[in-house]
């Protein structure tokens, strides 16, 4: 799978599920920005101060829910069949949408917030399944392309509502909404059953509880785990950054509002376009490869756009689009937005895949739904964190600074928890200038997480690091203990993991069968030591013995 695959779209067991996430991203956007137009243009335009603080009474009712019933979302989503549970969602929304425009024809705001707080819970409950699902229904090399598609629509959906609801009068956003759910339900119907995996278990109705519980799931995975923050610092990021889009344009680039459209527009397009090139990249491999590289290009595109937003020369106050685009820095500061999205959807996708599928299968939803519980909680410390800034006199190009330095900590963090991406790739780069190595037969190695025992000529010191570099994923080596304790050989445990190994001890081998049958590659050099001749030396059959118990292939490496 070398490219996105956009025939998944016309199959069934992906283009409703796709659809009906797409209508309801686009529906919940719709009707809250119809909401702020209504109340900033509308019922509240005599009243600014009202109106800012609608707005963040609005964040907040939209985002309560995630902290209130996530727990009982990812509980549900892994004890039914999920398609019919997104029925039931689906048939929710119509109703929410008939009570937004009731509020839309009334010009009522308690109707209008409470529909709002409603969708807030129906994406809650949403969100898990729209995620554990798709392992479900589509094959292993397919995960990765899904997601990205996923990813790449919601963020088309998202601008789509948010410029829907700026031109159409809001009774019109209240009737489409409307529409686009009854629309959302219909596809729906239409999704495959997807049982549940596990045997069902009690629904835990202690909010509290249940929250605790799914978040220490989602913390007994390393893997999962690091997923689970990586996407949350992106979105609430993300969050801060559009944010400010409407400040930054009307403050320290004096331009109008057409031109904050301008910057959205190029976020969310620049986001898709990133979501499905990662996966062009991954030819369709589950793999955090790109994620600390995308981290370190997301930041630097965030500290760039400080530094040419606080460098921008106003020419002509209330700027157009056009105008704007004519003054010296603007198509810079295009640039670094378009360099900060694609980079954070090269960043997002293969994160949520990961999330999908190192996760349990009859855990899945719950931890999806821990995801979204931390995705509310670092959303809302970011929020006060800007918050705060901004009271101490920080100004829009300074925040963007901000939050550009702490991306930078999250990207370093990142190549460090994660040593086997970007640092294998210095350290394969390294070994190919200094060494000119060729790899010939990489397609018969065992993809990462395959049970294999690779058997390997000893030429030199030098071989594990050459193996680790090149092998693919997280290799687990068979070093003699001794070896192993060696400081010069620490450094480079980074690439690969090391199985120490005492000849003298007989359990030895029965360790090294276990390791294989948990799904690990284990490399052993047969001949025991560096050959001592150039050729090779006696080959023991303890490595044919391991390969054998644990019912795992044999993959032979050859150095020259």
């Amino acid at each position: 799978m070398s490219a996105p695959d956009f025939s998944l779209l016309a199959k069934r067991r992906f283009g409703p599920i796709f659809s009906v996430q797409f209508l309801g991203a686009f529906n919940d956007n719709l009707l809250k920005f119809a909401l702020l137009f209504l109340a900033n243009f509308g019922i509240l335009s005599t009243d600014p101060e009202k109106a800012k603080l609608l707005a963040a009474v609005a964040t907040g009712l939209f985002i309560l829910p995630y902290f209130l019933f996530s727990s009982l979302a990812g509980q549900l989503a892994d004890a039914m069949d999920k398609a019919r549970l997104i029925r039931w969602i689906k048939a929710a929304e119509v109703a929410i949408m008939a009570i937004a425009l009731a509020g839309f024809w009334y010009l009522s705001l308690p109707l209008l917030l409470v529909s709002l707080f409603l969708m807030g819970v129906h994406s809650t409950l949403f969100g898990p399944v729209k995620y554990s699902i798709l392992p479900q229904h589509l094959h292993a090399g397919e995960v990765m392309g899904g997601t990205g598609l996923i990813e790449g629509g919601t963020f088309l959906a998202i601008l789509g509502g948010q410029l829907l609801a700026g031109v159409i009068p809001p009774w019109e956003a209240g009737l489409a909404a409307f529409g686009f759910a009854l629309l959302g339900f219909v596809m729906s119907l239409a999704v495959p059953a997807a049982p549940p995996s596990g045997n069902g278990h009690a629904i835990d109705r202690n909010l509290w509880r249940g929250t605790r519980a799914i978040l220490a799931t989602a913390r007994e995975g390393r893997g999962v785990w690091l997923s689970i923050l990586g996407i949350s610092w992106f979105f609430a990021a993300g969050a801060v950054l559009v944010s400010e889009f409407a400040p930054l344009v009307s403050g320290t680039l004096a331009a109008r509002q057409e031109v904050a459209t301008l910057f959205l527009v190029v976020f969310s397009v620049a986001i898709a376009v990133g979501s499905l090139i990662v996966n062009r990249l991954l030819k369709g491999q589950v793999s955090a490869r790109y994620v600390p590289i995308s981290a370190l290009v997301l930041a630097a595109g965030l500290i760039d756009l400080w530094i040419s937003t606080s460098g921008f020369e106003v020419r002509t106050a209330g700027a157009s689009v056009p105008q704007f685009l004519g003054t010296p820095g603007a198509w810079h500061i295009l640039f670094d937005l378009a360099v900060i999205a694609v980079s954070g959807g090269m960043f997002i996708v293969p994160l949520y895949a990961i999330l999908q599928v190192a996760s349990p299968e009859d855990k899945r939803s719950q931890i999806i739904a821990a995801n979204n519980v931390v995705n509310a909680g670092l959303t809302v410390l970011a929020v006060l964190a800007i918050t705060g800034l901004l009271a101490a006199g920080v100004d829009v190009p300074g925040l963007i600074g901000a939050l550009g330095f702490a991306t930078l900590f999250v990207a370093l963090a990142s190549v460090w928890l994660l040593p086997e991406t970007l640092f294998k790739d210095v350290i394969r780069l390294t070994l190919r200038v200094l060494y000119r190595v060729e790899v010939s037969g990489m397609e018969h190695m065992p993809r990462a997480g395959e049970r294999a025992v690779v058997v390997v000529n000893h030429v030199s010191f030098l071989d594990g690091v050459l193996l680790g570099a090149f092998l693919p994923g997280k290799p687990t080596f068979a070093v003699n203990t001794q070896i192993a304790r060696s400081v010069w050989i620490k450094p480079f445990l980074k690439l690969f993991r090391a199985f120490p190994v005492d000849p003298t001890n007989p359990m030895a081998a029965k360790a090294m069968v276990k390791a294989v049958k948990e799904g690990r590659t284990l490399v052993i050099f047969p001949e025991g030591r560096i050959t001592r001749t150039g050729a090779l030396m006696k080959v023991f059959d303890g490595p044919g013995m391991v390969a054998d118990k644990a019912e795992a292939p044999i993959i032979p490496v050859r150095l020259d």
